[in-house]
């Protein structure tokens, strides 16, 4: 094929993208005045219909969008009962105002669209007052709803509250599978609470025949409590769970980070993976740590060539404490001069077509990846 050829190949592909594109942003614009159609129906349709438009957006690495985000993450809670060690409320960061259902009904027009929202914040969603409304309001939109807890105030009466909210998922920080790693890491916890808690919680979901929610462990992995990790799979199963979720420590305890001993992580992670087939136990656990001399040479390093491919702002809106939006939980403020946006602006959804998102886009599209994405290591590829 000469040059010729293939440029107008090229350019037929282009015009064929383009034109599926523009069907899809039509499709989408006329989704909710549908004749004929139910308001549970046009809710699907838009969900489904703005995922494919997400995933043309991403492909053809477009940079203002006509997609919304389809996952939400609202900080609903600001204050939290328990001092863990590796969580910036320990180490000077402020607390907020848990939020109230008014605060959370701002995000309506964008929940039309969207698939699934994480109520949870630097806190206790748990400590919430108006969680059962938040809770009522997104299953009016259909949307998966999980949130991080650390389960001290799982009582019976939130377990009821829980069960009845069509709530999805239900993920319980525990960092620790023994009391002392528990309790000297979840500073003012108590192991052998939380874990009667969850005992309970599984119990009564089993009484009620009900599938969800799915009950998740979570754990920080550091150099403390990693060597836990294959305990926590045994707890997981013992509990009733049905997944660990597991991150590295993300730099608050810098002389815990896991990088420290590639090693030992990899062989806890190998040994955990092995045990979590065997049990059952959806693992969920960050790749192996690079080892000294492990990797080719001539292998190329995405990060330090700035070739970094992350779907997190073309699908992701997390809303910060202090009400700055971004695309995921590392990112905030201004990039380059270029502001995210803030909930005080008064338009949520202006703002995921921010001059700072924008700017984002086009600097992960064009292989210039800013500092804070090459270093990330929760950065996805893919829609999940």
């Amino acid at each position: 094929m000469n040059a010729t050829a293939a440029g107008t190949d090229q350019e037929e592909l282009i015009k064929k993208r383009e034109k599926v594109l523009a069907d899809a942003k039509a499709a989408l614009a006329r989704v909710f005045t549908a004749p004929g159609k139910s308001d549970a129906k046009r809710l699907e349709m838009a969900k489904t219909l703005n995922s494919a438009l997400q995933r043309i957006e991403l492909q053809m690495e477009k940079s203002e969008l006509a997609s919304f985000p389809s996952a939400i993450e609202l900080p609903v809670a600001g204050k939290c009962n328990l001092r863990c060690t590796m969580c910036s409320l320990s180490h000077g960061a402020p607390m907020y105002p848990n939020w109230t259902i008014e605060e959370v009904e701002r995000f309506e027009p964008l929940f039309r669209f969207a698939k699934s929202v994480n109520p949870t914040g630097v806190g206790e969603p748990l400590s919430v007052k108006d969680l059962p409304k938040m809770l009522a309001l997104f299953k009016r939109y259909a949307l998966v709803a999980g949130f991080y807890s650390n389960g001290t105030l799982l009582t019976p009466e939130r377990t009821e509250m829980i069960l009845d909210s069509n709530l999805s998922q239900l993920n319980i920080s525990l960092d620790g599978a023994t009391k002392e790693t528990y309790e000297r890491i979840r500073r003012h916890g108590s192991f052998d609470e939380v874990i009667s808690n969850l005992k309970h919680f599984v119990r009564r979901r089993n009484e009620r025949g009900l599938s969800k929610p799915v009950l998740q462990i979570a754990m920080v992995l550091m150099r403390q409590n990693m060597h836990e990790l294959p305990l926590m799979v045994q707890l997981a199963k013992q509990i009733g769970a049905q997944s660990v979720y597991t991150m590295y420590e993300a730099g608050v305890l810098k002389d815990e980070r896991c990088q420290l001993e590639p090693e030992r992580t990899n062989a806890v992670l190998d040994e955990a993976r092995i045990l979590a087939k065997s049990l059952g136990i959806l693992l969920m656990a960050p790749a192996n740590l690079p080892v000294a001399n492990s990797r080719s040479p001539e292998a190329p390093d995405e990060a330090q060539s700035g070739r970094v491919r992350c779907a997190y702002p073309w699908m992701n809106m997390t809303i910060h404490n202090n009400g700055d939006i971004g695309p995921c939980c590392r990112i905030q403020g201004e990039i380059d001069g270029f502001k995210y946006g803030n909930v005080s602006d008064g338009n949520v959804e202006a703002s995921w077509n921010s001059p700072g998102m924008v700017h984002l886009r086009q600097r992960l599209a064009c292989g210039d990846a800013p500092e804070v994405c090459r270093t990330c290591n929760i950065r996805t590829s893919s829609f999940k």
